[in-house]
């Protein structure tokens, strides 16, 4: 896009306004997508972690945008006189020193690695716009000094950005990791939460997600987590990661429960926290006990529908003149129980709701592989096979597999040892 536009106002072709548009178009469509793809996939409850996932996009995109900006204008001055363009430098080099900050405050990323390499890319690109600006002034081309300095750079920034995120992580999982002697009441833990200044926000959310990837004593016993919906709940950023990070045990359904009523009364929720509160209701559906009286009720109701529905099919069939309204309403019937049953057989290991719907499906929408499938699940579930699956438990366990290799969990998601990986 950039040099299109370098092009057009070099050549002054007017021809150069179609690769413009298309290369324009394009870009805002990949940005879009890669965007909010990976803005709902960091704040999804079904965690997947790859070599750029992260716990908030943000970062990433503020890289990769500042990078997309700087070449777009600097395509666009190029016609101008070179100081333009140092002008251009002078800011994206002050940009990157306010990313290399965030990054080092937040840790956003689930990898160690990751954070290194970004860091490392940061790192590099300050030193080579550096050195650019440098020989400018100095009016002088060093084309292989200033790739010697790159491959200098991107080599040195790694490898010290490594051991020094090391550092840091071992610091945070030393005071995520007391002593026996050194905390034991409630009180003891608030106390040294408060030492370590988790009560600043941003601290809090770093300490909680290196807790939680490096599974860490503090964690695990929910101290560290009861601490910060003490002092942060009326923050929505983290009550949102909050809710994210407890949905991945099966276990702490009732905290859960009691975050997501916080957070869904709350006014004026914006795109992400709905789709998080979307998929912690499915979450705690699937999770949640029916009991039996409520079973019985909802299954009442469906088979009085169903019966209805039924009645009417046959009272269409009966008519001698039936004509087009009937049969539309009739279909509308049809489709509303037929909804109805869809959102009832989401519990599922109902037998008595499959072994219904199979019913209706079969006499009043004539869905008769559906109904066969329908029946084949009901008869699994009573010889004792489960339907349910946790998918935010198992995209947990998949992502961090060290949960169950060192005894952390059960299959069942319940904590069976809260003293960490090295206890």
């Amino acid at each position: 896009f950039g040099t299109s536009i370098w092009l057009l106002i070099d050549t002054e072709s007017t021809g150069h306004w179609g690769f413009i548009i298309f290369s324009f178009v394009s870009l805002i469509v990949i940005f879009t997508i890669a965007y909010f793809g990976n803005s709902i996939l960091s704040r999804s409850c079904c965690v997947s972690v790859s070599f750029i996932s992260s716990f908030d996009s943000f970062y990433h995109f503020l890289l990769y945008t500042l990078n997309m900006f700087s070449i777009i204008l600097s395509n666009i001055f190029y016609s101008f006189p070179s100081y333009s363009v140092s002008v251009f430098q002078v800011i994206h080099l002050l940009s990157l020193i306010s990313v290399f900050l965030l990054l080092f405050r937040d840790l956003p990323y689930h990898l160690h690695i990751t954070n290194t390499i970004h860091m490392a890319i940061v790192i590099t690109e300050f030193l080579s716009d550096f050195f650019i600006f440098i020989f400018f002034l100095a009016k002088k081309q060093r084309f292989i000094i200033l790739l010697i300095i790159i491959v200098v750079a991107i080599v040195g920034s790694t490898i010290g950005c490594y051991f020094f995120l090391k550092y840091q992580y071992e610091q945070v999982i030393k005071d995520l990791t007391p002593q026996d002697s050194e905390v034991k009441t409630e009180n003891d833990y608030m106390a040294f939460y408060d030492f370590i200044g988790i009560s600043e926000e941003r601290k809090a959310l770093k300490y909680l997600h290196i807790g939680f990837t490096e599974i860490c004593p503090l964690f695990l016993n929910f101290t560290l987590i009861k601490y910060i919906i003490n002092k942060h709940s009326n923050k929505r950023e983290i009550l949102s990661s909050l809710i994210q990070i407890i949905s991945f045990f099966p276990s702490e359904y009732h905290l859960l429960n009691s975050l997501f009523i916080v957070l869904i009364s709350q006014s004026d929720l914006s795109f992400y926290p709905r789709f998080l509160v979307y998929q912690v209701y499915r979450i705690k559906t699937l999770r949640q006990t029916t009991s039996i009286a409520d079973a019985n009720e909802r299954l009442i109701k469906l088979r009085s529908l169903s019966e209805q529905c039924m009645s009417n099919v046959i009272s269409f069939w009966n008519m001698r003149e039936p004509n087009v309204a009937i049969f539309e309403a009739l279909s509308r019937e049809e489709r509303r129980v037929h909804s109805l049953w869809v959102e009832a057989i989401r519990d599922p290991n109902s037998a008595k709701l499959c072994d219904e719907c199979a019913t209706f499906l079969i006499e009043c929408m004539c869905e008769f592989s559906a109904a066969i499938v329908m029946k084949q699940k009901c008869d699994m579930i009573e010889s004792g096979h489960s339907f349910a699956v946790d998918a935010a438990f198992r995209c947990m366990i998949w992502s961090y597999p060290s949960y169950l290799k060192y005894g952390i969990l059960d299959t069942k998601g319940n904590i069976v040892n809260n003293k960490g990986i090295n206890k």
